[in-house]
């Protein structure tokens, strides 16, 4: 019990004190995080288990979708096309109870997760001023610097545009 509470307190000061860059890292990191255990409970046979983990990562997926202004641009229309798509398929994956589908939204995940990864690394400690204003944008330069693989991006085109309510 003590430790639960440790951890919760740990948690809240995480999220107390994170940059918004961050704060998304660590939504999609659960979204992930929740659809695997889902993915879990369906085979050790686990329903109930499996359905709130499923409804957790769902959860999680609305919430990024609604901090996304699709007013502001083409790149942000495209993103909650993205998340919608995430939401719909899970939601299909829940009813077939499709690991092929779940894993699919994962792998989705995964790579915004790592968009959100190189901003965090590029900006640790401060939001980027472009991101409480309206746009941030990292290079194919800025993005493989950190990472063994290639990007087939040319150097300094951009790798992602986005903007976020901060």
């Amino acid at each position: 019990m003590q430790n639960d509470h440790a951890r919760n307190v740990y948690l809240e000061t995480q999220i107390n004190t994170a940059t918004p860059q961050k704060l998304r890292l660590m939504l999609i990191g659960g979204a992930i995080r929740f659809a695997r255990q889902t993915m879990e409970h369906w085979r050790n046979e686990e329903p109930e288990q499996a359905f709130e983990a499923l409804i957790r990562s769902r959860s999680i997926v609305s919430e990024l979708l609604a901090t996304i202004r699709p007013s502001s641009g083409p790149l942000e229309r495209t993103m909650a096309a993205i998340y919608a798509y995430i939401f719909q398929t899970m939601t299909l994956a829940q009813m077939e109870r499709s690991e092929e589908k779940l894993l699919a939204t994962i792998q989705v995940l995964e790579e915004e997760q790592a968009t959100w990864l190189a901003l965090c690394e590029k900006y640790p400690h401060e939001t980027p001023p472009s991101l409480r204003a309206e746009e941030v944008e990292i290079t194919a330069k800025d993005y493989a610097a950190d990472n063994e693989s290639k990007s087939t991006t040319a150097e300094n085109e951009p790798a992602a545009r986005f903007s976020i309510d901060a």
